[in-house]
């Protein structure tokens, strides 16, 4: 639980002054608190808001426009979105020491020029090698560093009282970009073709310009560190220490490892919302037929999220993370058993309000959790590292979707959609289980006395000290 302080009159005495909260209060303060943040929080979460709208654009429309454009089969389409995952996962690797060695005002840089240049290259090259190029070893760089380069930013523009209501509204915000991008998206293809390049020309132009916006408004960021710091600005140290030293350094501590195996089933029951992404539009389109509205399913998602993230925070006040995070994935990995059912709205409006809640419980405490078994000093190395099983994830699902569809429920011949859902709710369900039987060897323990592997050289000095 997170103590908080009641403001009294002033016949109050001294030693009376702070009083604990009780978890409910102290969830309505934690509002207040935010406010207190300096302008740079609110800076971020406009930079994530305008630019990451622009490139959830080819997010949502990612799977139509390979499949009708590029011409992929279902195979081609899973080897694709494989690849892509890994190659996400190879940045994670890469990349992860830049966001602390470079900043948070040149990670959102970074990521927002990779933007642009992408989305510039899909609109002036007509080349079906290039574009794929394009998408897989360009847009990865922002799909790969953008949410730690935020989750860092976070970290460094607020006090720990309003911490846990900052990463949730990070979630709303993020379920804002993907609402935004999914109007964009459905607006396009209902006055337009999906299978039109035009459509695709507007739709690109639209994000290139949402992440020059972006671009520009990361310059205003600066470098702080609010809780330690106040507003006083501080320098980047950019020699501080190489990729290896970082990786080393997260390698040798016992937490990294756990929050590993909590990440890597996480990363199972968040399979279920890559597959929204994935898989949702071609099974509505197949299920439903060629006017199914996915990109408004895909928003009411982000809607309900939106809602339910601020609400499901005060959970933060009652229970400890880890309870939290079996929660919110296990609800995440039962949502698609509404869709075996059959294809219709009513289910998979269902589908859309379980996951909602899940994910609006889970993801925001995932952000903490990872926050707390952090360095000092390398929380962007490890909001990478950590993404990696998350990613691993995105592999299955990137891999599963093209697959799943092409066996039970193809473009042509005979369907069995349902399958689909069922199957992605079993691999989701391993991650939850898991969560819950391995939570003795899984969960930090408070106090660790040795809190190094055995095998690291830390720990070596340990047993000599």
């Amino acid at each position: 639980m997170e103590n908080g302080y009641k403001d009294l009159d002033s016949n109050t005495s001294k030693a009376d002054e702070y009083v604990e909260l009780n978890p409910y209060e102290t969830y309505k303060k934690s509002f207040s608190w935010l406010w207190e943040s300096p302008k740079d929080l609110w800076i971020l979460y406009i930079v994530k808001l305008v630019g990451f709208s622009g490139f959830s654009i080819g997010v949502v429309a990612n799977s139509i426009y390979v499949t009708e454009i590029l011409d992929f089969s279902d195979t081609e389409y899973a080897f694709y979105a494989f690849s892509q995952s890994l190659i996400v996962c190879f940045y994670a690797l890469a990349l992860g020491w830049l966001i602390d060695r470079l900043g948070v005002r040149i990670s959102m840089l970074l990521t927002n020029g990779a933007g642009i240049a992408s989305y510039t290259l899909l609109i002036i090259v007509s080349s079906t090698a290039v574009r794929l190029c394009v998408l897989l070893f360009i847009l990865t760089i922002t799909w790969s560093i953008n949410n730690a380069s935020v989750k860092l930013g976070i970290k460094k523009y607020t006090s720990h009282r309003s911490r846990s209501i900052a990463y949730s509204m990070f979630t709303v915000f993020m379920s804002l970009c993907v609402g935004i991008a999914s109007i964009i998206v459905g607006i396009s293809f209902n006055f337009g073709d999906d299978e039109d390049e035009d459509t695709y020309f507007v739709l690109f132009l639209i994000a290139a310009s949402l992440m020059g916006l972006g671009f520009a408004l990361s310059i205003l960021l600066r470098e702080l560190d609010f809780n330690m710091r106040g507003e006083e600005e501080l320098d980047i140290d950019t020699k501080r220490e190489t990729k290896w030293q970082a990786f080393k350094a997260a390698f040798s501590y016992k937490s990294f490892w756990r929050l590993m195996g909590v990440a890597f089933c996480i990363s199972l029951t968040r399979t279920v919302y890559v597959h929204v992404l994935y898989t949702l539009p071609l099974y509505m389109e197949r299920d439903l037929g060629n006017d199914s509205q996915f990109a408004y399913v895909i928003g009411s998602i982000q809607l309900m999220t939106i809602i339910f993230t601020p609400i499901m925070t005060v959970m933060v006040y009652y229970y400890d993370k880890y309870t939290i995070l079996i929660i919110g994935g296990s609800l995440c990995a039962i949502s698609p058993l509404a869709l075996i059912f059959g294809g219709n709205y009513f289910t998979i409006l269902t589908f859309a309000f379980i996951l909602s809640i899940g994910d609006s419980i889970s993801f925001p405490r995932l952000i903490e959790y990872t926050l707390e078994q952090a360095v000092p000093g390398r929380e962007g190395s490890y909001f990478l590292l950590s993404s990696f099983p998350l990613t691993v994830g995105s592999l299955i699902a990137g891999l599963s979707s093209g697959l799943l569809l092409g066996e039970y429920c193809p473009e042509d011949g005979e369907n069995r959609c349902w399958m689909v859902w069922l199957v992605i709710s079993s691999i989701a369900l391993v991650g939850a289980i898991s969560l819950f039987f391995l939570r003795k060897w899984l969960e930090q323990p408070v106090l660790e006395p040795n809190p190094y592997v055995s095998w690291s050289h830390e720990a070596d000095n340990d047993k000599h000290n």
